[in-house]
């Protein structure tokens, strides 16, 4: 699986890079505008999710198969962006 990043707090037995990668508001913007980020959406008022295409790369790179966890709006995301029927 994909690690997704989030703005949300951690949760007590949530570890970062393994649960989500957890960064700030300000933090995800500015990937969002580097173009950092395959997708992403803002699930609840100012809290935001996303994946890293550093995420991708590192499991492609292992000759792994990416499963991603999303909800519809990333699903429809992905699939545009890598042109899926």
């Amino acid at each position: 699986f994909s690690v997704s990043a989030t703005t949300r707090d951690k949760r007590p037995l949530e570890k970062d890079g393994k649960d989500y990668h957890f960064i700030t508001t300000d933090k995800f913007h500015q990937l969002r505008e580097q173009g950092l980020l395959v997708e992403w959406e803002e699930v609840y008022p100012n809290q935001f999710y996303g994946t890293l295409y550093s995420e991708l790369s590192k499991i492609w790179d292992k000759g792994n198969i990416v499963l991603f966890d999303v909800d519809v709006l990333g699903a429809l995301t992905l699939k545009n962006k890598f042109k899926m029927k």
